[in-house]
């Protein structure tokens, strides 16, 4: 909800719903790289229904048809970003172990977001438009629906100590997940390091550290 707001209340969307659509849909992709793709569609579809309930009790011209496009925004973004990463839907993760298992094909996890990442800007960058033709291009938003975006962000207040220690987490995770690809880029995959980086923290180990470290990282130091 943070990151979603945070994006949201930008001085660039301003009113207008072309951009508001996008951004929101982008936010959904990016999340749903990391997460299920049920899990983010459901985190996202309260964001969308309070700016299209919002748009529906000022009576603006064209919020039935918009409020459509918001919804079906939700779980079209969330599918196309599932395809970025290994961990974006489980049906990613069955694939690669059947390529291992059957064509004795291994496929890490940069090489995964070499292809995926692509191919999920490209079909989001398609369906955004489609929506936006259909339900965003004629909707001019009022002052009061950003004011809404800029006040739900100020309920959530300053980030937590549990806020700063998942983003933490996440942040490592991804390191770890990543750095072996990064490494073979910059012709290094041959290096002892790269190697024994290899060996000793594959795909599902550094999972298993974000995980652990969400039960390690305190809330308050000092008790």
């Amino acid at each position: 909800r943070r990151i979603a707001y945070t994006a949201l209340s930008w001085k660039w969307i301003g009113t207008s719903a072309p951009r508001v659509l996008l951004v929101y849909g982008a936010v959904g992709m990016l999340i749903s790289m990391w997460m299920s793709n049920t899990a983010t569609t459901a985190m996202m579809f309260p964001i969308g229904l309070s700016i299209v309930a919002h748009l529906a009790r000022a009576g603006a011209s064209g919020a039935r048809q918009f409020g459509l496009v918001v919804m079906l925004m939700t779980s079209f973004a969330a599918s196309t970003g599932g395809l970025g990463t290994p961990v974006g839907t489980p049906p990613n993760l069955i694939g690669i172990g059947m390529l291992e298992l059957e064509a004795k094909v291994h496929i890490t996890f940069f090489q995964w977001m070499a292809i995926g990442v692509p191919a999920a800007v490209l079909m989001f960058a398609f369906v955004a438009a489609q929506f936006c033709l259909a339900g965003a291009r004629n909707l001019r938003l009022g002052e009061e629906s950003a004011r809404l975006v800029r006040d739900e962000l100020v309920k959530l207040g300053r980030l937590s100590r549990g806020q700063r220690n998942v983003l933490l987490a996440f942040g490592i995770t991804v390191v770890l997940w990543i750095l072996p690809g990064v490494l073979a880029l910059a012709g290094l995959d041959e290096t002892p390091f790269a190697r024994a980086f290899g060996e000793a923290v594959p795909e599902s180990i550094a999972a298993m550290i974000g995980a652990l470290l969400l039960f390690l990282i305190p809330i308050d130091w000092r008790s």
